[in-house]
C-alpha cells in the first residue's frame, strides 16, 4: 500500500461533515464515469450537505447509513431530483434554522410542518437560499425568515413576530370575564410562544453562520470569521456561549411587579397550558437520517 499527498484535499475545514464534500469532488474528478461515490455516515448533517451539493457531482452519489439489518444505500441524487434544484440548495439553511448540532430548535414546532410550509411558499425557499451566502445576514433575509416563523406558528399572513407573540399571549392568558383578575397560578410557559424579534434575529444569525460553513464545504481554505458576534458571545472566562437575547429581556417596571408577586406552581397542567399544546405535533428529539427523509417525503397534509 502506498500513500500520496493530494494537495486539493489539504484543508482548513475543521469538521468531517464538510471535508466529505472535498473528497467527493476529488473522487468525481479522478474516478471512472460510471463509478459510484459512496459516503459512509449516520449523520443527518452529511445527508443534507450531500443533497445540496449533488448537482456538482457527476457520478452516482450514495449515502451508506444504518447498521445491521437496517444498513442501506440512500440515493442522494434521486432525493435531490425529487426535491428540485432550489429546495435542495435551500435545505442546509433550513436544517440549520430548524435545529441541528449547532443550533437550537423551536419548542413543539418540529421539522415536518415547517418543511411543508417551505414547499408551499416559494418566497420562503428564496429566503433560505439567501441564508448562508455570506457570514452576515441582509435585512431582506431577516424579514423573510421572520415571516416564515409567523407561518410556523400558524399565522402565515403575519410578518411581525412581536405582534404575533403579543396576540398569542393575549389569546391564551387574557382575562375573559370582568369579575376575574389577571392571575395565572400555574405561571406562563413562554417556550410555547414564538421568540421575540431580538432573540429570533440572533437565532437567524447562528443558523446563517452554520449554513455559511456548509455552503463553503467545497472550499479547501474558506474565509470563515470567528463565531463571536454571529449569535454567540465570549463569556468572562473565555468560553464561547450562545447569545440568547440583546439588551434587557423585559422592562424593569415589569420585573419589579413580577418579583413582588408570589405564586406556587401547580403540579398539574392547567387548562390554559393544555390549550396551548393542543393540536401541536410531538417534539422531534432525534433528527436521524430516517427522520429527515420521512420529513421531506411525508404524505401528511
Amino acid at each position: 500500500m502506498t500513500s500520496t499527498l493530494v494537495a486539493s484535499l489539504c484543508s482548513a475545514q475543521e469538521e468531517a461533515d464538510t471535508r466529505v464534500i472535498l473528497h467527493c469532488m476529488y473522487a468525481d474528478a479522478v474516478a471512472l464515469d460510471t463509478a459510484p461515490i459512496v459516503v459512509r455516515s449516520p449523520d443527518t448533517d452529511v445527508l443534507v450537505i450531500l443533497i445540496a451539493y449533488s448537482a456538482s457531482v457527476t457520478q452516482p452519489l450514495y449515502l451508506d447509513t444504518g447498521t445491521g439489518n437496517k444498513r442501506r444505500l440512500v440515493d442522494v441524487k434521486a432525493i435531490a431530483a425529487a426535491l428540485g434544484e432550489d429546495l435542495s440548495a435551500a435545505l442546509p439553511a433550513y436544517h440549520a434554522f430548524t435545529g441541528c448540532d449547532y443550533t437550537s430548535s423551536f419548542v413543539r414546532r418540529g421539522k415536518v410542518k415547517p418543511f411543508q410550509l417551505l414547499q408551499k411558499q416559494k418566497q420562503f425557499i428564496s429566503a433560505f437560499l439567501h441564508l448562508g451566502l455570506s457570514a452576515s445576514v441582509d435585512e431582506d433575509t431577516l424579514l423573510g425568515i421572520e415571516h416564515f416563523v409567523c407561518g410556523m406558528y400558524g399565522r402565515p399572513t403575519y410578518k411581525d413576530i412581536n405582534k404575533l407573540r403579543h396576540e398569542l399571549f393575549v389569546s391564551r392568558y387574557d382575562v375573559k370575564t370582568s369579575g376575574k383578575t389577571f392571575s395565572i397560578p400555574e405561571g406562563v410557559d413562554l417556550s410555547m410562544l414564538p421568540p421575540c424579534r431580538s432573540s429570533l434575529q440572533l437565532h437567524i444569525k447562528r443558523a446563517n453562520y452554520v449554513a455559511h460553513l456548509w455552503k463553503n464545504s467545497h472550499v479547501a481554505y474558506p474565509e470563515i470569521p470567528a463565531p463571536i458576534g454571529f449569535g454567540w458571545e465570549l463569556s468572562s472566562d473565555g468560553v464561547i456561549t450562545v447569545q440568547w437575547t440583546q439588551g434587557d429581556i423585559m422592562p424593569q417596571q415589569l420585573v419589579d411587579v413580577l418579583s413582588s408577586t408570589y405564586f406556587t406552581p401547580s403540579s398539574t397542567t392547567s387548562n390554559t397550558t393544555a390549550e396551548m399544546i393542543e393540536d401541536e405535533e410531538e417534539i422531534e428529539e432525534d433528527y436521524d437520517v430516517d427522520s429527515i427523509m420521512d420529513i421531506m417525503f411525508s404524505d401528511d397534509e
